[in-house]
């Protein structure tokens, strides 16, 4: 009975000690125990040959892990604990993974009738439910692309939707969208959140010189960061200590290495005085921990701008990932070359527009 969850087995056995009656009775329960588990942990997967995806509908489409050829490695998530509870129950998810959140994030619990203790107190966290635990619909308008769209939410009043392409053989199009389904005004930003391998170097393009925001202990920053010509090179993997790195003049682009695999990502470019109030256009998170066993990670957020949404109105928010499979896993001064030459590479040109 291996294919079964541990704690489904443990009802096998437990139910061998009785009738055939009752065994049959335990047959039928871990059946439906097992289908349950079935629809909790259902995958949906988007690929070309060269890229996977992999998301979880029933975890508001997380993004639990991507693939690159026969690496990967890049998404750092850990499966929830099952059955999990579902919205509208407040409840911390440490699985990691690519999620998206909206900010501010002292407004989370601002408008919401739900929970009255947590509209009085506003809290930070957790996030809204719906945003993060509940089950989104799947859909694919063609073989390369899938949309995941959640319900409308009773906590944050708006519609979230992913919408995820390969456009090309090594290009991911990321797209995110709120709508606000309430009868009133409400003001949000979309904000991305991926959680990655703590091994992951970022190399962060900055011509503007912009000095890092730190949170968190000084020597956190003296070892994970440093400025290299035109780059700020972070990688979490230098220290064992936690601490929060911004920047408010980020120019949206960075080359992200992970072994023999690098990322360009480009995003939308954002003004500092256009996202949430205490946030900044690029947040890198060091030592983030998921997990029963609290597995160390990094988290790479980017924010949009805060928008104004009138009744049925939609703010959205975009990036996109060039893939790289390198010959090998290049020494780390070989980095800086392969880095200025996938910044060369043709761009979607959002990264130059200021929002």
């Amino acid at each position: 009975m291996n294919f079964f969850h541990p704690a489904v087995r443990f009802h096998f056995r437990v139910f061998n000690w009785f009738s055939p009656s009752l065994l049959l009775a335990g047959v039928l329960l871990i059946g439906d125990i097992s289908r349950a588990l079935g629809n909790d942990f259902e995958r949906v997967v988007l690929e070309n040959g060269f890229l996977a995806l992999e998301f979880m509908p029933s975890l508001s489409g997380r993004v639990t892990d991507l693939r690159v050829g026969k690496s990967g490695g890049l998404i750092a998530f850990e499966p929830p604990i099952v059955p999990w509870r579902r919205p509208p129950v407040p409840e911390q998810d440490p699985s990691g993974g690519g999620t998206l959140w909206l900010a501010p994030q002292k407004a989370w619990w601002r408008h919401q009738r739900v929970d009255a203790d947590r509209r009085r107190r506003l809290p930070p966290w957790p996030p809204d439910p719906y945003g993060e635990r509940a089950d989104f619909s799947v859909y694919r308008p063609d073989p390369a692309s899938l949309v995941l769209a959640g319900p409308a939410s009773p906590v944050s009043g708006v519609k979230l939707v992913k919408s995820i392409g390969l456009p090309k053989l090594d290009v991911i199009d990321w797209k995110w969208s709120a709508q606000n389904k309430t009868w009133g005004i409400r003001t949000w930003g979309l904000w991305p959140n991926f959680r990655v391998n703590q091994k992951t170097e970022f190399w962060v393009w900055n011509p503007a010189n912009s000095q890092p925001q730190w949170s968190g202990r000084e020597a956190c920053s003296r070892e994970a960061l440093r400025q290299q010509g035109q780059w700020l090179v972070i990688d979490g993997s230098r220290t064992s200590q936690s601490g929060k790195i911004s920047l408010s003049d980020w120019s949206g682009l960075a080359v992200l290495f992970l072994g023999d695999v690098a990322y360009r990502v480009e995003t939308d470019r954002v003004s500092a005085s256009a996202v949430a109030p205490g946030h900044y256009p690029l947040e890198i998170f060091l030592n983030a921990e998921i997990g029963k066993l609290r597995r160390r990670c990094t988290e790479f957020e980017t924010h949009g701008p805060r928008r104004v949404l009138l009744p049925g109105a939609t703010t959205s928010f975009r990036q996109e990932w060039l893939v790289r499979k390198l010959p090998k896993t290049p020494k780390p001064w070989e980095r800086e070359a392969i880095a200025v030459e996938m910044l060369s590479l043709p761009k979607r040109n959002t990264a130059a527009r200021l929002l």
